[in-house]
This record gives C-alpha cells, structure tokens and sequence, in this order.
C-alpha cells in the first residue's frame, strides 16, 4: 500500500512510540532534559530507517535481530 521510504517513516515513528515507556520508566539513567530527548528520540528514529533498509536490502530479519542486539548490549554496557 504505501512506497518503501514512506512505510519506513510510518514505522520509524512507531518503533519510537514502542520505546518511549522504557525511556520514561529509566529517565534518570536515560536522559536529562529536553535537549538529551530529543536526541534520544533522533536517534532510535534513525536506528530504526537504518534497520529498515537493512531489512529491504538484506531480505532477511536476522541482520536486523543481530543488529538490534548489539546495540541493547552496547546501550546496556554504557548506561547500566
């Protein structure tokens, strides 16, 4: 129903919707103003665009499930 890049978007935003709870729950070790949510915020949005076009380019979750990984244990490792 809808283009690659606009479906991406739509995503994007939910997979940033889909995260907000687990920031709020932990914003003392997350994130400290408005300046540091909008970051964060930019940045899972943008994890999430390259996520997709991994997807589309790899035709497979799985680079997509290993990358994920990798950055909930890197995420894990830094912030605690």
């Amino acid at each position: 129903w809808y283009s690659f890049w606009n479906a991406n978007l739509l995503v994007s935003l939910l997979f940033v919707s889909i995260h907000f709870p687990i920031w709020y729950m932990n914003a003392d070790k997350i994130a400290h103003g408005a300046i540091a949510w909008a970051q964060l915020g930019a940045f899972i949005f943008g994890f999430s665009l390259l996520q997709g076009w991994l997807f589309q380019k790899a035709s497979s979750l799985w680079p997509c499930i290993m990358m994920h990984m990798v950055n909930n244990f890197m995420a894990l490792a830094l912030v605690g």
